[in-house]
């Protein structure tokens, strides 16, 4: 499975810290090899291990490998049910803290608007990446516009047209490329307004640039 993108910033890389099984003093001495960590656990045992670390910066880390990995469904059922267990648990659940909510929201949303994996209820992630677009902590908004792309409504064109109305470019950006990645007459219709209403913030290139992507969903809604 590959899902396509997390927004560009990306945070400065951390240790992921593993436990893994090696060879005694003895057995180096004569020249045995250390046993290799169970592959089949391995990626999933640093998404465990950045979770239970809480640590925002090695979720990144760990759902950056999920990103790149062509065969991580299980992994993301198991961060759908990680969402699930911390959305309805203890009030200091780390999947409550705003930075990696977002983190996970944004890659389960990926998963499900790409039709991956679809085995999880996804109304409670799209209504927090709602919530997370107005987050007062640009990466977490970026994340949340990013992420809300692949699950919108036609309800949501309003709401990323309202955002890229606004002066921060930054989340005006992302929001542009939310619509134009879009297929329907709403995002049309949005986009044609805010080239009308933003001359200088080359709308009309981010249709050209993300047309491929409008084009593919258009042809998933078609099969």
């Amino acid at each position: 499975m590959k899902l396509n993108r997390l927004p560009g910033i990306r945070l400065a890389t951390v240790a992921l810290f593993m436990v893994v099984s090696s060879a005694s003093n003895n057995s180096a001495a004569a020249g045995t090899a250390a046993p290799a960590p169970p592959a089949e656990t391995d990626l999933l045992t640093r998404v465990r291990g950045a979770l239970a670390s809480c640590d925002a910066r090695a979720v990144n880390e760990a759902i950056g490998e999920i990103l790149k990995d062509d065969d991580a469904a299980d992994i993301v059922l198991y961060l759908a049910e990680q969402w699930k267990a911390g959305s309805s648990g203890d009030k200091w659940s780390c999947v409550r803290r705003p930075l990696v909510r977002a983190y996970l929201a944004n890659t389960l949303a990926q998963a499900y608007g790409n039709g991956v994996v679809r085995d999880f209820e996804i109304q409670s992630i799209r209504d927090a990446l709602r919530g997370g677009v107005s987050s007062t902590t640009d990466y977490v908004a970026s994340l949340s516009i990013s992420g809300l792309e692949y699950v919108a409504e036609p309800a949501d064109m309003r709401l990323f047209e309202q955002i890229a109305m606004k002066k921060d470019a930054y989340r005006r950006d992302d929001a542009l490329t939310a619509l134009a990645s879009q297929c329907s007459d709403e995002a049309a219709s949005a986009l044609d307004r805010l080239e009308r209403a933003l001359p200088h913030a080359n709308v009309g290139e981010v249709r050209r640039k993300f047309a491929f992507m409008r084009e593919a969903r258009c042809k998933q809604r078609r099969t």
